[in-house]
Formats: C-alpha cells, structure tokens, sequence
C-alpha cells in the first residue's frame, strides 16, 4: 500500500520518506510491493527458514537506508518515526528493534511479526539488544489478509520481551481508516512533536 496519501493528514512540518520497496507481489488482486516475496498460498507466506533468510536481509538493508539517510540529514534516531504497513510494518517493527539507538516510536498497522528470534540471538541472526522505545500496534478485526491473532502475537512477544506496545483494534479489514490513523497521528504527535 502507498502511504504517501498519510501526510496530508498530518499537521506541516513533518518531513516524510518513502522508500519503495524493491519486489513487486500480489495479495488476491491486489498488486504491490513487497520487501521480499510472498507466496499467498502458505503461511505465513514462506517456510520459516526462507522468511527469516528474507527477514534477516530486508532488516539489514532498510536499517542501512535509514541510517545512510538520518546521517545524510542530520538528523538523529529520536527525531524519527518509523511506519510501515503490512509487510512494511514488520519490516518496520524489525529494524526498529534491532537498531543500536532507540527512535522516536515505531507504528505497526495491520502488520505481522514474522521470526521474532532472529531479534533475540536464539537463530544466531541477532544485531544485540532490543531498546526500549515507543511502539503503536493498529489492526483490524476484519482482516482478511493478516488475521488479528498476528497483531495480537506480536503484541504478545513484545510484552513478553519487556516493551510495553500500545494497541488498538478497529472494525476493519486490511486496510487505514480515518479512524485507525487519527490513533497513529495522535501518537506521532505524543513521540514526535513538532517544533
């Protein structure tokens, strides 16, 4: 999903990067694009040893775009809001959690939390240890795509590794609503205030 629409939704002053992501993928009849392939057939969408291989490498190449870039930018980890949905949300979630500096929060929506134990050092995949930092899960109850029990998963690990996520459920299917996102706008306004 493109989320470029999200920024007018937000008061000016944010400054929004949207790397696409390099393979294309199709979920039903939806087309887009993916950190790595998907296979919708099986779940959740790969064996785990090919999803933590695809995991292990998408986290290393978006943490170095992100670093690469808040460094360009000058600008530091705590200034910044990472945001991803779907894939993009794990993908999100994972550079996030393996990062050597905290950010400012990470937002999960409609997500899924594939191979947590390559966070950890249990796989031997592990960056070091996970930092405390702001998290938001959104979800939909309807979701057809990533049921709600992978929200609630992932919500579960994260407490049980010492984070303490917010979350919140909506009556939707895999998709934003004005309502999912007026709870993400209020909490990039919490972690990330402007001025």
């Amino acid at each position: 999903m493109d989320l470029s629409g999200l920024a007018l939704d937000v008061p000016e002053g944010y400054r929004w990067v949207y790397p696409r992501a390099p393979v294309a993928i199709q979920i039903g009849s939806t087309p887009g694009w993916g950190w790595y392939a998907v296979d919708p057939r099986r779940a959740p969408f790969a064996s785990e040893a090919e999803t933590a291989a695809h995991v292990a490498e998408s986290r290393r190449e978006v943490g170095d775009f992100v670093t690469q870039l808040l460094t360009r930018l000058e600008v530091p980890r705590k200034r910044t809001l990472l945001m991803g949905f779907s894939q993009g949300a794990a993908v999100a979630l994972h550079v996030g959690l393996a990062s050597p500096e905290s950010f400012a929060g990470i937002v999960f929506m409609s997500g899924y939390f594939p191979v947590p134990e390559t966070l950890t050092g249990a796989s031997g995949l592990a960056p070091g240890p996970i930092l405390p930092q702001p998290i938001l899960i959104v979800h939909g109850i309807l979701d057809q795509v990533l049921p709600i029990s992978l929200a609630r998963e992932a919500k579960a690990w994260l407490v049980a590794e010492g984070l303490d996520p917010r979350y919140q459920e909506f009556p939707m299917d895999h998709q934003i609503t004005p309502k999912s996102f007026g709870v993400v706008r209020d909490f990039m306004a919490e972690v990330l205030p402007l001025g």
